[in-house]
């Protein structure tokens, strides 16, 4: 139900946008009210795009009804164009399509938090599995949330009456009673008929525990590296044990050799991290940091915490830059020089600060030209 709900948000997508006029009435509509949205494609990089596009369907769900409905009626509509009109006007109109949309719109802005904040620089990799775990208990609570989930199947069923389309009949139509085979049992009372509200209940059941599995799977992977680090926070760090600063140490052999050292060091300065107020490791490292001619040991231990990569989420940037790159000059294009435009495009910073009169001027002493640049 769910695949289906996002291939019918991309056909909707496809169909408005590719037509000038199709893409003008839709605009003219959402412009006359307060609250609407232009809908956005499924972005296969942008993960949070997909939050975005559910919203703008979402607010503008009755513009979008009546947009296909122009469509169909305008004279000047092509035949294929008013078929394809038709059909999704069904689709958006149907119920397991509305269902999705205010399901799927509760889960995803849950998710959208979860990118945005793994993609923060400064966010270390310790606050970013407690984000983490903190959006997996929170999908659990939908789940086990059968007030909530009845909820929506409500107000789903609510909205599709309002269009005039009988819930129970569409169902009953999709999803008929399954009989036992006659040569085993002739006694239709066996007959089983799947219920209203399990069934859409069940579907969103599949979606959680998809999320779910997959949090898991990388709080698992994560913790292998987490684990050892967590000692470093400042609540931690006045009670760690001997064979958690080991631990530590044998999660890096070639940066610590000493443990005993280490364990004298965390003695040390784990009052002043506590006078400071420090909350997180950012604050614990700056008051490290301060005194790294005393604590080798525990200042390389933050330098490392603080680098560990938290996520590849923020790439989805670098996905988009490089397309940029990539589209403007894929016909003259080789290896080489894609690299050195992504490497420029990405460094814009140091770009923008280098002096163009020198750099030409150290370039044409290297190729030895004879022309003055």
């Amino acid at each position: 139900m769910i695949e289906e709900f996002f291939t019918t948000l991309q056909e909707l997508y496809n169909f408005l946008t590719k037509s000038t006029s199709r893409f003008g009435k839709l605009k003219s509509k959402i412009e006359s009210l307060q609250e609407g949205l232009i809908m956005k494609n499924l972005s296969q990089t942008r993960w949070i795009g997909r939050a975005e596009s559910i919203k703008a369907v979402w607010v503008s769900y009755e513009t979008m009804i009546g947009t296909l409905h122009d469509i169909h009626e305008c004279d000047e509509t092509d035949g294929d164009a008013k078929k394809t009109a038709t059909n999704l006007l069904d689709k958006l109109k149907s119920f397991e399509f509305y269902v999705s949309l205010l399901f799927m719109k509760n889960v995803l802005y849950k998710a959208k938090i979860v990118v945005m904040e793994v993609q923060e620089i400064e966010q270390d990799i310790l606050a970013s599995v407690e984000v983490l775990q903190q959006t997996r208990n929170e999908m659990l609570r939908m789940r086990e949330n059968d007030v909530a989930m009845e909820g929506i199947i409500s107000a789903a069923t609510e909205k599709c009456e309002s269009y005039g389309i009988n819930v129970e009949y569409e169902f009953s139509k999709r999803h008929r009673p399954r009989r036992a085979p006659a040569r085993f049992d002739e006694n239709f009372a066996t007959a089983t008929v799947p219920s209203f509200s399990q069934h859409y209940r069940k579907e969103m059941f599949k979606v959680l525990d998809r999320l779910v599995s997959d949090i898991n799977e990388i709080d698992e992977y994560l913790s292998d590296i987490v684990l050892p680090i967590i000692i470093l926070l400042p609540a931690n760090l006045p009670n760690c044990s001997k064979q958690e600063v080991e631990n530590l140490c044998a999660a890096f052999p070639q940066d610590f050799k000493d443990p005993d050292a280490m364990c004298a060091e965390i003695k040390l300065i784990s009052s002043d991290i506590e006078k400071s107020g420090a909350k997180n490791l950012k604050e614990a490292a700056k008051c490290v940091l301060g005194k790294q001619q005393f604590y080798p040991n525990l200042t390389k231990a933050y330098q490392l915490a603080l680098t560990i990569p938290v996520s590849v989420a923020s790439n989805e940037r670098s996905f988009s830059k490089l397309k940029l790159v990539k589209s403007y000059l894929r016909s003259t294009m080789k290896e080489n020089r894609l690299d050195d435009l992504m490497i420029l495009s990405s460094s814009v910073d140091i770009l923008d600060e280098l002096e163009l009169d020198k750099v030409a001027n150290s370039w044409s002493i290297y190729k030895s030209r004879m022309i003055k640049i």
